[in-house]
């Protein structure tokens, strides 16, 4: 079939990832443990915890996020199995941050107009009993000597125009911009286009 386009000498992305099944059996037989989990130990325990770079729906989101903006780009790489990799490694360095922005984003979209315009509080206590001071809490203490609390509340125009400046509208752009490397950019075909003509002579 002929191809006024032009074609390429590498694969496209749907031709190696057609589906996000294909997506995920590659990212979980072909791609090293090391690039997918990292082990560490939380603080107050002795306990090593293993945990994923992504989750399984980031990942999915991920790969459809490729598929929408990159599904017929010719990947940079004569060999699949190195941009494979490449691929992959992009969303174990940038998935991650990605996925948290995403996770911050969802909660400051639900918050409330009474936490939107919620400020900071000062609480001050003083008690004659003996014992450790604490300084942890974040609540007023009940039974002391003496407390004083003072609350503060931002006008709306304040708070709405932080909320404003903080909800971002590139944070996925920015990540699948990430991958724009992994694919071909040219605007010329790597093979030469094939004309068909006429053979046949027009008589005059």
């Amino acid at each position: 079939m002929s191809n006024s386009f032009g074609t390429y000498w590498t694969m496209k992305m749907s031709d190696i990832f057609p589906s996000y099944n294909d997506f995920k059996d590659c990212y979980d037989n072909d791609i090293p443990s090391v690039m997918k989990t990292y082990t560490i130990t939380p603080e107050g325990s002795n306990t090593p915890v293993t945990t994923s770079y992504v989750s399984n729906t980031a990942l999915e989101l991920t790969y459809y996020l490729l598929i929408s903006n990159y599904t017929n780009s010719p990947i940079a790489n004569m060999d699949q199995n190195q941009f494979k990799m490449r691929l992959f490694a992009n969303i174990m360095q940038y998935g991650p941050i990605w996925e948290k922005r995403m996770d911050i984003q969802k909660k400051l979209r639900a918050l409330t107009s009474d936490q939107i315009k919620a400020g900071s509080k000062a609480i001050y206590n003083y008690s004659r009993n003996d014992g450790t001071p604490v300084t942890d809490l974040e609540e007023e203490l009940t039974r002391l000597n003496d407390q004083n609390t003072t609350n503060y509340k931002k006008a709306p125009l304040e708070a709405y125009g932080q909320l404003y400046e903080i909800i971002g509208e590139d944070i996925t752009k920015s990540y699948i911009d990430k991958f724009k490397k992994l694919f071909l950019t040219v605007a010329t075909p790597q093979k030469p286009l094939l004309y068909e003509t006429d053979t046949e002579e027009v008589e005059l």
